[in-house]
This record gives structure tokens, sequence and C-alpha cells, in this order.
């Protein structure tokens, strides 16, 4: 997977921020904001209740998010929940762990380095697409134009098949965990140049997220 300058929208790089859609559960979720920054998914709790979800599925958890301002979200727990993303045809289905805080936010979620690793996902700011792979090709998400009115408001969106639409809005904090993580050195011959992953990240996931942050190291480390 990769992009091209003739990918880029009137072949000028974006600096908007990459949102895109996906089926959460029954429910499709717009405003889902892509970041390679964050070492856990973030799900707000204004955007849970609206799923209609039986809370007894929510894990208890403990710890802070903390924002780029210093701000601290305490977290009130951890569920786990299937989401598509698709291009047509091309669809794909993993089971992701979010983590819950109770806070303000123009975006629905936060998808971070578990999200794109578990769907093997090449993001792309400049291009405003999130490439993913299936068993029959290449997928895109595409990021719909930044303008006001739909990052304050909620956006019409015409439903294929029977699902719940969820879209809120507020203020954000750009949340990545820092309560707890370990650094992994990307390339041997630079021991110095590391990222840091949170022990929050399921055992699982470690190993499939080293080897997707080695190979796009540039973009990460």
């Amino acid at each position: 997977m990769s992009f091209s300058d003739s990918e880029l929208s009137q072949g000028i790089p974006s600096e908007d921020p990459l949102t895109i859609t996906a089926l959460i559960v029954a429910c499709k979720t717009h405003r889902l904001l892509i970041d390679g920054g964050s070492v856990v998914d973030v799900l707000f709790k204004c955007t849970l209740d609206q799923m209609d979800i039986d809370p007894r599925l929510i894990q208890q958890a403990q710890g802070n998010l903390v924002g780029f301002s210093g701000t601290r979200v305490a977290v009130i727990g951890e569920i786990t929940l299937p989401v598509v993303i698709e291009d047509d045809e091309l669809r794909v289905s993993k089971q992701i762990k979010f983590t819950i805080v109770d806070c303000d936010s123009p975006r629905n979620d936060i998808l971070g380095l578990p999200f794109l690793a578990k769907f093997m996902s090449l993001p792309s700011t400049c291009h405003q697409k999130l490439k993913f792979p299936t068993k029959a090709g290449t997928g895109e998400s595409c990021s719909l134009p930044w303008t006001k009115s739909n990052q304050e408001a909620p956006c019409p969106v015409a439903a294929p098949r029977q699902t719940n639409i969820i879209d809120t809005h507020a203020d954000d904090p750009h949340l990545e965990s820092m309560d707890s993580d370990f650094e992994v050195a990307l390339d041997p011959t630079e021991p110095n140049k590391k990222v840091r992953i949170s022990t929050h990240v399921p055992n699982d996931m470690v190993e499939l997220l080293v080897k997707l942050l080695q190979e796009y190291k540039e973009l990460f480390a």
C-alpha cells in the first residue's frame, strides 16, 4: 500500500485532521479521528450511550488519559466491539478494544495505533485517506472535506441498510495514554530512536503493532 501525488486533492497536501466513517456494532459512526500518536483506541461515553449497548459488557479499568494541554481524563472502563471499515464491496471487520472516557469531544472515537495495527491499515493526512488490505484488494476510506459546519453540526448520512447513525460534537482534547508504557527501538542502527507503547495494548497485539511501526518508522519515530 502506498500513496502518490496524483491522489492529492487539487494536487495540494491537506493539513486537516483525518476522520473516517465506520460501522461500530450496528451503528454507522462518523467523525472517527485517525491518530497515529494515540496508543489506545478511545470511545467517548456520549457516543457509547447512543449505541444502546448492554452496560454489563463494559469491563472495569483504571487510569488516566492525558492530552497535549496536560488535562487528565479518567478512564471509566473498557469495551470490545466489532468495527467494520468498507469501500463499496471491500470490507474488513475486527474486534477493537476501546478505552472509555467521559468528556466532550467533536469526534466520536479516536482510532490510534492498536486500530491501525489490527486492520494493517495505512493513513495519510496529506491525502485524507485510510487504506486497508482485504482479500479482494486494497480499500480506501476517505475523510470528508473539513468545514466548520461538518465539524460542529450533525452530518446527514444516507444509511444503505438499517443502522443507527452516531454523530456528536463539542470541544476535543487530543488523548494519549501516559500512565504506563515501554519503549521500543524501531531501527537497530538508531537505538536512540524509540517510540512508546502503552501497557494497555493487549499482549497479542504488541508484536503486530511493533511490526507495523517498524514498517512505517519514518512516520512514527
